[in-house]
């Protein structure tokens, strides 16, 4: 048992689900996405999150996230069909957005990360692939 806890990031007993809430997609004009560089647009209690291009040319992985315009994160990520962002939620009031850092192939497992409360949960609590949170 302390094994398989190791390797990955299983529930312990008494753990629940936090208390959440799904952003609204908002749609974005062909300017907004072409000359602006916005990929992605979600609304939640009047604050707007955008997912940005973080640079044109070589470096096309390297993404970043605004929230009211004002830069959260910047990280490489992986775009699949249905983006780069699998998830987009408020959680406990904050914002929680899970990602894809590398995608899947018969090589090597699908890669993600969460970003919340201003951490990465892959580097604050060396989980592997995390994908929900919860409480303790």
């Amino acid at each position: 048992m302390a094994k398989l806890r190791k390797s990955e990031a299983l529930l312990d007993k008494n753990t629940s689900p936090l208390k959440d809430a799904k952003m609204k997609y908002v749609g974005l004009t062909p300017d907004e996405y072409n000359k602006e560089g916005v990929l992605e647009r979600y609304i939640s209690n009047n604050d707007i999150y955008e997912l940005r291009r973080a640079t044109a040319g070589k470096d096309y992985h390297n993404y970043r996230m605004f929230k009211n315009n004002k830069l959260l994160f910047e990280r490489s990520m992986e775009e699949g069909a249905d983006g780069s962002i699998l998830d987009w939620r408020i959680v406990n009031n904050k914002p929680a957005f899970t990602f894809r850092t590398s995608l899947c192939s018969p090589q090597r497992e699908c890669g993600t990360d969460i970003f919340y409360d201003g951490k990465f949960l892959s580097e604050e609590y060396e989980v592997k692939n995390p994908q929900y949170l919860f409480s303790s």
